[in-house]
């Protein structure tokens, strides 16, 4: 679901961490912390995953022009794991692309509320699940899978929001279930049938 984005950003170290700092690897560690701001919340491409910023080059520290305040801007390019849902589209081939594996928050007279990896936090809304046996039985801290139909998000958001339903699998298809194995067990009966049949040819050849 995390896909890497490569990005650039201008950062500033104040004249007071400057002075802390005595190599370029301690100047990386700091430049590093100040990127880390991005982590948890939203940007324009998605969900930034904690822990997953790493700064990959910066340029040389110049003097911040015209604002006489001591600080240097760096122009750092970093990595970043990003989550961006897909939102469920008929004409797709793949409808498991818009598929997730939620946990089931809350349920209240709206419906369920289910998150997942506290980067989505998805509404299952009662109205479109009347008459659902299986959205009826839910319970709070159930595992469900659902389909996203709808999401938006802005930059620093804390979290993408969304619309989706529960996901039963793809139309036209079965389950793997008792059927199936009854069926396995009606085609060895036939087997042994065709087999005790040629038996019996067999003796009476015999005779």
């Amino acid at each position: 679901m995390y896909k890497p984005v490569f990005l650039e950003e201008r950062v500033e170290i104040t004249a007071s961490e400057m002075s802390t700092i005595k190599t370029s690897e301690e100047a990386k560690h700091v430049l590093t912390e100040k990127l880390k701001r991005f982590e948890g919340k939203c940007n324009a491409n998605g969900y930034v995953k904690p822990g997953s910023v790493q700064l990959l080059a910066r340029s040389m520290g110049v003097a911040e022009n015209g604002k006489f305040t001591g600080n240097w801007i760096y122009s750092c390019k970093y990595v970043c794991h990003v989550l961006k849902p897909v939102a469920y589209d008929s004409k797709e081939v793949d409808a498991e692309a818009s598929v997730l594996t939620v946990k089931v928050l809350k349920i209240n007279k709206m419906g369920a509320y289910a998150v997942f990896e506290e980067a989505i936090r998805i509404l299952l809304p009662r109205d479109i699940h009347v008459g659902d046996a299986a959205f009826d039985a839910l319970k709070e801290g159930d595992s469900v899978r659902v389909r996203m139909e709808k999401h938006r998000f802005q930059t620093n958001d804390a979290y993408i929001m969304g619309v989706g339903t529960l996901y039963k699998g793809k139309e036209g298809t079965e389950l793997v279930g008792e059927g199936d194995e009854g069926s396995e067990g009606e085609d060895e009966g036939e087997q042994g049938t065709e087999e005790e049949t040629g038996g019996v040819q067999e003796s009476k050849n015999d005779r």
